[in-house]
């Protein structure tokens, strides 16, 4: 519902419907809280894989699970994975967080939306 405004000549929009994507808080070198933005995410461009999802496990720790093609060499996508995430988190002073990769046949949409979730957080610190 739009909410109208006698102070403005113009309408508030209540809400946007719409997907949304959760901002990455860590902790940095200094034990501060930063974020990384999920368009970071999104635009890692990885190739030879079809579907990515970035977990956040705690203040210190990410995963990303990964579903590669099926012909492509895990070992080149997990270096080419390493080397554009850690150079995301040196950026941010996030040199102390722990980035693990796991590699899986898929990824499941969110059971309650039913869409896919590129960044999920399963520490709710």
């Amino acid at each position: 519902d739009d909410i109208k405004n006698e102070k403005w000549p113009f309408t508030y929009i209540n809400k946007i419907s719409g997907r949304s994507e959760e901002l990455i808080w860590l902790k940095n070198n200094k034990n501060n809280l930063d974020f990384i933005h999920p368009i970071v995410i999104v635009e890692l461009h990885l190739k030879n894989v079809k579907r990515y999802q970035l977990i956040k496990l705690s203040d210190y720790k990410i995963k990303l699970k990964v579903v590669k093609e099926e012909t492509a060499e895990q070992l080149k996508i997990e270096k080419n994975i390493k080397n554009k995430l850690l150079t995301i988190l040196n950026k941010k002073d996030m040199s102390n967080v722990k980035l693990e990769i796991e590699f899986v046949d898929e990824i499941q949409n969110d059971l309650v939306s039913g869409k896919y979730k590129l960044i999920k957080n399963n520490s709710r610190t």
